[in-house]
């Protein structure tokens, strides 16, 4: 997957799973408000799901998942990572 479609996949996921009104976002973004849910639909982990059945990642591992200053950039950064085969 070229990095453009990562990011592009990841967008549409933040889209999707809490209805945000379309996937261009900026990537100094705060992550946690992208994926802030008021509801109690569950939709974090949902959002999680996804990822992890399309991507191969357990997003909620990753230390931008927890980390409340952590932005888009750094979320999909650390995707790609753990994405990466190991040396």
């Amino acid at each position: 997957m070229t990095p453009d479609a990562l990011v592009d996949r990841i967008c549409r996921a933040i889209q999707v799973s809490f209805d945000w009104p379309n996937s261009y976002f900026v990537p100094d973004d705060m992550f946690d408000v992208l994926i802030w849910d008021p509801t109690p639909e569950l939709r974090l982990a949902a959002f999680a799901s996804d990822l992890r059945k399309e991507l191969g990642v357990d997003v909620t591992a990753l230390r931008a998942f927890e980390d409340p200053m952590a932005t888009l950039k750094c979320f999909v950064d650390e995707v790609r990572d753990a994405r990466k085969p190991p040396p």
